[in-house]
């Protein structure tokens, strides 16, 4: 009996926890610097830090971030030189797993034009 009651505790109460997830790509203009070594795609769940996370997409213009929570998640991108230093963030672009935002309006900085192409739930 108390093995069925774990069971039962576990998918009652834990199952419906489980967070969904999502995958986001994103697409920018390239840097008119010529001189680009990296893409740096930086993402946050606060708007302006990217501090939660980055991914270096080599000299690639688009890039996927996997595995995301379903929560608002807000994006930007920089790049490195082939002397190690790094621009500007691009503009900043949001989205929450669910809606795609389109363009932000705002200016970009170098790269720029950074925009959320697809978010795909995942499985």
């Amino acid at each position: 009996m108390k093995k069925l009651f774990l069971v039962v505790f576990f998918f009652m109460v834990l199952v419906p926890f489980q967070v969904n997830a999502f995958d986001v790509t994103l697409a920018w203009d390239a840097s008119t610097s010529g001189d680009v070594k990296d893409y740096i795609i930086h993402y946050d769940t606060f708007s302006g830090e990217g501090k939660t996370g980055s991914k270096n997409v080599g000299g690639a213009v688009t890039g996927t971030v996997l595995g995301l929570p379903n929560m608002m998640h807000y994006f930007h991108i920089t790049c490195t030189d082939w002397e190690g230093r790094f621009s500007g963030p691009s503009n900043e672009v949001r989205t929450d797993g669910v809606d795609v935002p389109g363009d932000t309006g705002e200016d970009p900085v170098a790269p720029g034009g950074c925009y959320v192409v697809t978010v795909t739930p995942d499985p």
